[in-house]
């Protein structure tokens, strides 16, 4: 994972290990409000950071993942089905900010 100038991971880099660690608790049939409020928030710095062709899908993709994870920590079938889906859109938006803000791997 790219770190940006100054070593400081912010807003997609947030994203992704906030996400990461939601999906594990997840899968693990665990969910807390405090998963939510840490996908919620790594969003929000995507937001300032970002122009609004990413923080637009950011704040789709959140609400998207908060609705698998959380049917991921109930066991539903259909949530663990569009977990490979979820996670190529996560790849694309990681991808996309750091485009937005003119950093390489």
């Amino acid at each position: 994972m790219a770190t940006p100038p100054g070593g400081t991971r912010v807003g997609g880099w947030r994203w992704t290990l906030e996400s990461r660690a939601s999906y594990a608790q997840a899968d693990a049939g665990q969910w807390s409000a405090t998963e939510e409020a840490n996908l919620r928030a790594a969003a929000a710095e995507i937001d300032i950071l970002a122009g609004p062709n990413v923080s637009g899908p950011a704040q789709d993709l959140v609400e998207v993942v908060l609705e698998v994870h959380k049917g991921l920590a109930a066991g539903e079938d259909a949530a663990r089905a569009r977990v490979p889906d979820v996670n190529r859109e996560r790849l694309k938006l990681k991808d996309l900010f750091k485009a937005d803000l003119g950093l390489k791997d």
